[in-house]
């Protein structure tokens, strides 16, 4: 183990945490990282546990993500009528063996022997969390086989996985051991910027390192354009080095926020945007006959503040000073005319 291994540290074996794992032995997730995807998350889950059991009413649905929604009325598909269970109690997953914690549907099917397990934002593979979760709901149910169902809320997209009781077992020792091999080396992969062990992985550093080792006089772009192999070199490198550059950014404005320099670089300061709140704007009372304006402003959010002063002057509306906002500024790096040298 390098020096630099010896500091890193690794996630519990828990079903959340295996395909991560399976791509990097070493991966530990960033409890930082994400927090927006989180909350909105968070936010899913109350509303999908309340409401898929008996299904969204009219006045309910104008007030509801469009792809909760249809995450909503998909699992309701699925069920053909049979009884939806939805509430953390029923939808805990205890495990044999293999896991200390249990693990969490968003919804489970018996009679259907399937789950439901609910993802925002883009698609990613979870093919060994099913696998997991699958195992689980095998044991605790006395069922041969099962399958899970992934809906992605925001692609409106559904991807299923079918396992034997056979199946799932052997995947997940064949996880464990692999876990409990003291030889796995750090990898690279679409998870780097999430891992907690960036900044002393030897696996990213070696990439960006590659990337910025440039033997001649210039890059040979046009060289690694035209080779595949080249390319695919030069793209982990510079994923690499994205994330260093935003981490090594945000270093370099807290020393010039606490008064310190930084060679070739000085902190711009950028003023907060106006807005309006959207429980303000329905505070206006805009009504039309053809247009529920309070369900339209929900579904939308915030606006602007000059676009709310447009909005009260088609409406002769006064706007009101004190339901204008200010977002809090922002500052960024700016290189100076004389590079650092």
């Amino acid at each position: 183990m390098t020096t630099n291994q010896s500091k890193m540290r690794r996630t519990r074996f828990r079903p959340s945490s295996l395909d991560k794992l399976a791509l990097c032995g070493l991966f530990c997730g960033d409890e930082n990282r994400g927090q927006s995807f989180k909350e909105r998350g968070d936010g899913f889950d109350i509303t999908f546990r309340e409401w898929v059991p008996r299904g969204l009413t009219d006045e309910a649905r104008k007030f509801c993500d469009t792809g909760l929604a249809w995450a909503i009325d998909q699992t309701r598909e699925l069920a053909e009528g049979s009884t939806i269970y939805s509430d953390k109690e029923n939808c805990t997953i205890g495990f044999a063996n293999f896991f200390q914690q249990p693990g969490e549907a968003d919804a489970i099917i018996p009679a259907r022997l399937c789950h439901i397990d609910l993802k925002s934002g883009q698609e990613y593979d979870y093919r060994l969390q099913q696998t997991a979760y699958a195992l689980g709901l095998m044991e605790n149910y006395f069922a041969d086989s099962w399958t899970a169902f992934v809906l992605y809320c925001d692609l409106q997209r559904v991807v299923s996985y079918r396992f034997t009781y056979k199946q799932a077992l052997a995947i997940i020792e064949g996880e464990r051991k692999n876990y409990d091999d003291p030889g796995r080396a750090p990898q690279a992969n679409e998870y780097c910027d999430w891992c907690v062990n960036f900044p002393v992985c030897p696996a990213t550093r070696h990439l960006a390192g590659q990337a910025l080792m440039v033997r001649e006089p210039a890059i040979d772009f046009e060289a690694i354009l035209a080779d595949a192999n080249k390319l695919g070199t030069f793209l982990e490198g510079c994923k690499a080095i994205e994330e260093y550059h935003k981490r090594a950014k945000e270093s370099a404005i807290k020393i010039l926020l606490h008064g310190g320099h930084v060679p070739g670089w000085k902190m711009i300061s950028r003023k907060g945007s106006d807005y309006v709140e959207a429980d303000s704007l329905i505070e206006l009372g805009l009504t039309d006959s053809r247009i529920c304006y309070p369900a339209i402003i929900k579904k939308f959010g915030n606006m602007g503040g000059e676009k709310y002063r447009e909005l009260c002057a088609l409406f002769g509306v006064e706007p009101k000073a004190e339901h204008i906002k200010q977002s809090g500024g922002s500052v960024y790096l700016k290189q100076t005319k004389q590079a650092n040298k």
